[in-house]
Order: structure tokens, then C-alpha cells, then sequence
């Protein structure tokens, strides 16, 4: 009888509690839905910020430091109330010597620049009047969003973590 006690819940709050402790761990940084997450926005970095513009004035960094670099990409999962929340951030910072805030929309570093763009402040014209070219919003974050809605890629990868974990899950 002792094995029943830890294999069956005592009540809706214990299984509740065990299940938030499931998905946090089923969420955490080293699993597959980090992974899958982070192979995602790199897709759309490449994509949509890449893609759109070779630089002429400097060198990206790419995946040995820059914004493709999946050391960059913070995966934070924490519980709130009775809900578990990943929360995914590029942390990419530019050059220490440029005023990245001005003119952008919080987060004030360099992913928040790419993401929404910049109309004004420091560096926001050129000489040449290309700054649309580079300036404008390219938003790898958001379209890494809608393509995981769309194509359930994350939701495969917890289900496969879950079943790891010893859950016997499916999706309907």
C-alpha cells in the first residue's frame, strides 16, 4: 500500500501540483521544447533578419555570439499561480559604444532594436537614405511565435518530453 501513496494523488490540489512540477521540468532549458523553441527563432533570424540585408559597414557575428547564436536565446519557465509559463528572450547585446535605447521600443537592447525597429535617435538616418532598408522592423521573435501556433512543433516536442519523463501523452 505504501507505492500507492506516491503513485496515485490524494486530492485535485497534490495532482494539480504534480502536474505543474511535470511541465516545468518537462519545459526546462536542456529539454526538447527548449530545443525546438530555439531551433524555431533561429529559422526566423536567418529568415527575416539575415535575409533581408548584407551589411556593409560592419561583420555580423551570427552564431559565435550574434543574434543567431543559441547561447543569446534565455529560456526562463516559472509557475504562476496555476499556470506554467516559458518565457523566451533573445538577449543579444550590440556594441557597448552605440546608444541603443533611444527611439526603441522596450526591451532596450539589440533583439528589441531588430524586432521593432527604429525610426529616431542615434543611427536611426544614414548618409546614403537607406536606413528603411535597415531600420525598419524585422520580427523574428513574433514570427517564431505564429510559425509554433501554426505548426505545433513545440507541442510534439513536450508531448515527446513528457513520455520521457514516464507521462504516456498524445495529442488529440
Amino acid at each position: 500500500m505504501t507505492g500507492l501513496s506516491e503513485k496515485y494523488a490524494k486530492s485535485i490540489e497534490e495532482l494539480e501540483s504534480r502536474i505543474i512540477q511535470l511541465l516545468i521540468k518537462a519545459l526546462s532549458e536542456k529539454g526538447e521544447v527548449a530545443f525546438t523553441v530555439k531551433d524555431e527563432m533561429l529559422k526566423k533570424i536567418e529568415e527575416i533578419v539575415y535575409q533581408s540585408y548584407t551589411p556593409l559597414q560592419y561583420e555580423r557575428r551570427g552564431s559565435a555570439g550574434g543574434l543567431a547564436d543559441p547561447d543569446n536565446i534565455s529560456i526562463y519557465v516559472k509557475q504562476d499561480g496555476n499556470e506554467v509559463k516559458m518565457i523566451i528572450r533573445n538577449l543579444i547585446e550590440g556594441n557597448k559604444e552605440v546608444d541603443y535605447s533611444t527611439g526603441t521600443v522596450a526591451p532596450n537592447h539589440l533583439a528589441g532594436i531588430i524586432e521593432y525597429g527604429r525610426t529616431s535617435g542615434l543611427y536611426a538616418r544614414n548618409r546614403y537614405g537607406t536606413q528603411d532598408q535597415y531600420m525598419k522592423p524585422r520580427p523574428f521573435t513574433q514570427k517564431t511565435a505564429e510559425a509554433l501556433r501554426r505548426e505545433k512543433k513545440h507541442i510534439d516536442a513536450l508531448i515527446k518530453e513528457l513520455n520521457r519523463l514516464g507521462v504516456k501523452a498524445k495529442r488529440l
